[in-house]
C-alpha cells in the first residue's frame, strides 16, 4: 500500500474577478441585483477574486467586509483578492481569502507627479537708437524690434522676426538660424535679406 496521500500539482485555472471601480458598494449592488435579474443563475456558487487594485491606485477606501458580505449575498464566492495594501491583505487572510499575487505588469508603481513644462516665451531684443554705418545687430533666440533707422552698411541680424519702424538703409536678416516662417517688417522699398549671413560679434 502506498504512503503517498496526496500530490500538489500545479494547474491553470481561470477565476472570475471583480474589479472594483468605486467605494460606493450601493452602487455595486444596484448593479449585481441587475444582473441577477437578468440572468438568476449565473451567480451560483461562481468563485470570485475581488480585485481592489483600481481604487486603491486611485487612493480610494473601501469596506472590504461590507464587500465581502455583498457578493456572498448574490451568490458568489470569494475565494480571495488582489490587492497593493497590507491592510486589506491582513483582513483578507483573517476571512482565510487567498492573496492573489500580482504579475510584473500588474504590480503597482505609484505615478511619478511631473510638473508641468515651462511655456517658451520668445522675447525680443528692442534697440531705440539708431543702428549707424559699420555696426551689427544680432538678436539670438528671440525678434528683433528697432525704433530708430538702420543706416548704410549698417546689418541687422534676428533668429525670428525683425521689426523696422524707422527707415532701413541697411542690410536685415531674419530667420538666420534657419526658421522658414521667419518675416521682415519695414517700409517699402527698403532693401531686404533674408539669407543666412556670417555673424560678426557686436
Amino acid at each position: 500500500m502506498s504512503a503517498t496521500g496526496f500530490q500538489l500539482k500545479a494547474s491553470s485555472v481561470t477565476f472570475t474577478s471583480l474589479l472594483l471601480f468605486t467605494p460606493n458598494l450601493d452602487i455595486v449592488e444596484a448593479q449585481l441585483s441587475n444582473l441577477v435579474d437578468k440572468t438568476p443563475n449565473f451567480f451560483d456558487a461562481t468563485p470570485v477574486v475581488l480585485d481592489l487594485t483600481d481604487i486603491e491606485t486611485r487612493g480610494l477606501p473601501v469596506d472590504l467586509l461590507t464587500l465581502l458580505a455583498l457578493v456572498r449575498k448574490y451568490r458568489l464566492h470569494p475565494i480571495g483578492i488582489k490587492s497593493y495594501t497590507d491592510a486589506h491583505k491582513d483582513a483578507a487572510r483573517a476571512h482565510y481569502l487567498a492573496i492573489i499575487a500580482q504579475t510584473e505588469t500588474e504590480k503597482f508603481t505609484p505615478e511619478k507627479k511631473v510638473a508641468p513644462e515651462k511655456p517658451t516665451i520668445m522675447t525680443a531684443k528692442i534697440i531705440d537708437q539708431p543702428v549707424r554705418s559699420g555696426k551689427q545687430i544680432y538678436a539670438k533666440g528671440c525678434d528683433l524690434i528697432i525704433t530708430s533707422t538702420v543706416s548704410h552698411g549698417a546689418e541687422v541680424l534676428a533668429d525670428g522676426n525683425i521689426h523696422i519702424y524707422g527707415t532701413l538703409n541697411g542690410r536685415a536678416l531674419a530667420g538666420i538660424q534657419g526658421d522658414e516662417n521667419a518675416r521682415i517688417f519695414a517700409k517699402p522699398g527698403c532693401r531686404i535679406d533674408r539669407h543666412r549671413w556670417p555673424l560678426r560679434s557686436e
